[in-house]
């Protein structure tokens, strides 16, 4: 994915924002861990739209989606890391611990 895409800007800011209200409600319950199998499958059907457009908020619900996913995978052990970016709720740091698409982006300054 090219530096220029909306997507990895989107999770680094809307993903924080989740994890935090997850870590407020006590963490994710088995029911959000559970759904994550079913929106692997629907990523794999559709996912073509997060990259190049589909039906009209066909994107942003995925992305949406997509962004409540890693939230809650970031609760795993050891994270999620996903874009060039590590999301991990245990490490007391809830957002983007490391990012190669923010570095490219300096570096192209």
């Amino acid at each position: 994915m090219n530096s220029t895409h909306p997507l990895p800007a989107f999770l680094s800011a809307s993903v924080p924002l989740l994890m935090r209200e997850l870590k407020s409600a006590g963490g994710p319950t088995p029911e959000q861990f559970a759904s994550l199998s079913e929106f692997s499958q629907v990523l794999g059907e559709r996912g073509d739209a997060l990259l190049f457009g589909g039906k009209t908020g066909e994107a942003s619900q995925l992305a949406n989606q997509l962004a409540h996913s890693i939230a809650v995978l970031s609760f795993v052990p050891g994270g999620i890391r996903i874009f060039g970016m590590h999301f991990e709720a245990a490490s007391g740091k809830y957002g983007v611990i490391e990012s190669t698409f923010n570095r490219k982006a300096k570096e192209s300054l």
